[in-house]
């Protein structure tokens, strides 16, 4: 899974002034959507700062979910990882509502 929503403005000192749905993404988030049957997945949600003097400007064609290096990602946009956080996830009967709304595949 990849979602990546650039130049989010957050500060330890000041609270922000834009809500964060208000902010555009560059990707469309999808959930995660373990396969029935399958062993748990393990999912990672990185939070990557950016300088303020460069924000980024990607658009959903540049970014290849398929076999995405995160590595080359931060290294190329010159980010610095900040947060990080784990999960995993096995298949229940919540999942199909993500496979028929969301992906548009029967289950």
């Amino acid at each position: 899974m990849l979602f990546c929503s650039p130049n989010i403005p957050l500060s330890a000192s000041s609270p922000s002034t834009l809500p964060l749905d208000s902010l555009s993404s560059t990707l469309p988030y999808i959930p995660p959507h373990p396969q029935n049957g399958t062993p748990y997945h393990r999912y990672t949600v990185l939070l990557l700062a950016q300088s303020e003097n460069a924000p980024l400007s990607l658009n959903e064609h540049e970014i290849e979910r398929l076999d995405f290096d995160t590595r080359d990602f931060v290294a190329q946009h010159k980010l610095d990882a900040k947060g990080v956080s784990f999960f995993r996830q096995k298949w229940d009967k919540s999942v199909s509502k993500i496979y028929e709304e969301i992906l548009r595949k029967s289950y």
